[in-house]
C-alpha cells in the first residue's frame, strides 16, 4: 500500500499533469468510469491495471483503486498506434 501512495504523490506533482488548461486530465476516474471509456469489462480493467498496462493508485479498501484519465488517454492512444 505504501508504494501506491507514493505513486499517487508522484503524480499528483507531475508537472506535465499540472496546470495544462485542462481541468478533466487530472480527474480520477473509478473503475466503472474507466470501463465505459474503454468499452470493456471490469475484470479486462483490473487485468490492465494488474499486468501493468493501466497505472492505478489505491485510495483506500472502501474507495477502491482509481485511474487518472489521463492514463487512460495515453493507454488509448498506444492501444490506436498498434492498430494502425
Amino acid at each position: 500500500m505504501t508504494e501506491q501512495r507514493h505513486a499517487f504523490v508522484y503524480r499528483r506533482n507531475r508537472p506535465d499533469l499540472q496546470n495544462t488548461g485542462q481541468a478533466r486530465t487530472n480527474r480520477l476516474l473509478n473503475i466503472d468510469q474507466v470501463r465505459r471509456r474503454l468499452n470493456c469489462s471490469k475484470s479486462h480493467v483490473y487485468n490492465l491495471i494488474q499486468s501493468g498496462e493501466l497505472p492505478a493508485v489505491t485510495l483506500g479498501a472502501s474507495k477502491g483503486k482509481r485511474v487518472y484519465e489521463s492514463e487512460v488517454d495515453e493507454y488509448l492512444a498506444r492501444r490506436h498506434d498498434l492498430e494502425v
